[in-house]
């Protein structure tokens, strides 16, 4: 116990920045790994007639998936727009989005 107390002290820097980065990670860097796989997962299981959430605030219906970065999205009976396909925020349950 004391030879453990006594490398603590010489090496109390170390153990101090180990420590700190070690919160970091845990604090930020793994919730973001996370979520970005998230999103990635959502992303490849996008299919037509799915209905969509876009940045959190837009409600629409998946028309046409244009390349592996665009889709076309009905937001109404007439408009359509494309939009990139990381601004979707989360796949709807079906029949939540009105035509």
């Amino acid at each position: 116990m004391k030879i453990f107390l006594n490398l603590i002290k010489k090496h109390s820097i170390l153990v101090i920045l180990f420590t700190f980065i070690s919160l970091l990670y845990i604090m930020v860097i793994y919730p973001q790994q996370i979520k970005k796989n998230k999103k990635i997962k959502i992303i490849k299981k996008l299919k037509e007639n799915d209905e969509i959430l876009i940045n959190n605030c837009i409600v629409g219906k998946i028309t046409k998936i244009l390349t592996s970065k665009y889709v076309e999205v009905l937001i109404n009976k007439k408009t359509k727009i494309i939009i990139k396909k990381s601004s979707i925020s989360l796949i709807l349950p079906t029949k939540y989005f009105k035509k």
